[in-house]
Formats: structure tokens, sequence, C-alpha cells
């Protein structure tokens, strides 16, 4: 997804096709921490963040531009999720979500089903059934928690 050039101060990995490249890691309190109770994920993002590039295998530094990191993660109590590091969290934007409630889920939900069912291939007669259906699945995904 990158090009490699050369600069004055040595490698640089630009986007290749656009003019920014954004990275998705998903679940980054994931990787279970060493014996030092270094993530060594979290470790090698801390030094992009900080320094915008990270050293190669050869002891390069080779430096990032137009790449933006995008990272989700669980919170550090749910099983099998690790405490990131504060030394990490300290020099990123962090966002917290909730989960949606069923009453914030049922228009989402319903105004996907009517989409579908609006398709030709059902005729079109289920369209109206939308909302009883989405109520249904909410239900049902609340009773399986």
């Amino acid at each position: 997804m990158c090009s490699q050039s050369t600069i004055s101060q040595g490698r640089v990995y630009r986007p290749k096709d656009s003019q920014r490249l954004i990275v998705y890691l998903k679940d980054i309190n994931l990787p279970k921490p060493d014996k030092y109770d270094t993530i060594q994920l979290i470790a090698f993002l801390q030094q992009i963040v900080c320094y915008k590039g990270f050293y190669d295998d050869n002891l390069e530094f080779v430096y990032l531009e137009r790449v933006q990191i995008v990272a989700s993660m669980n919170p550090s109590t749910t099983i099998g999720r690790h405490k990131i590091s504060s030394r990490f969290t300290a020099n990123v934007r962090i966002a917290y979500i909730e989960y949606p409630t069923s009453e914030e889920l049922l228009p989402v939900y319903a105004d996907f089903m009517k989409t579908i069912f609006s398709h030709p291939s059902f005729g079109g007669q289920l369209a109206n059934s939308s909302k009883k259906l989405s109520q249904f699945l909410i239900e049902l995904f609340s009773n399986v928690k």
C-alpha cells in the first residue's frame, strides 16, 4: 500500500495511490504481554506515534508520511484482553463508545430489514414485517447474553 523513497534523513514510506492511508487495527489489547509486561504491538505503535516511524530489521529508521492508524479494543476487564500501557494511551486520542440500547438498534435493524425484504426476490411482501422481525432479533440477542 506504500511506496518507499529516500530522503535526506533516510527511508520514508508514503501511500502509493492516495493522499492518505488509514490502517485499522482491531483488538489491539488482545496480544498477551511478555514476561516484562510489554505488548510488542503496543510498543511498535508507540514508536510510530511518538517518532513518526520505526526501526526495521536492519535497525535503520523508516519514516511514515500520511499514514494514520486507527485502532479498536475492548475494555481490559473483558476476558482475554490486557491492559494497555499508560505511556501509550497518553500519546493517542481515545473515544469510548457504549453498546447501543435496544431502542437505538430498532430503527437501524428495521431499515436494514426493510431494504432487504423490498428486493424483488422477496416479492416486496415482507417489507411491512421488517419492524416486527427486528424487534424479535433484538429480543433474541438480549436473551442470549
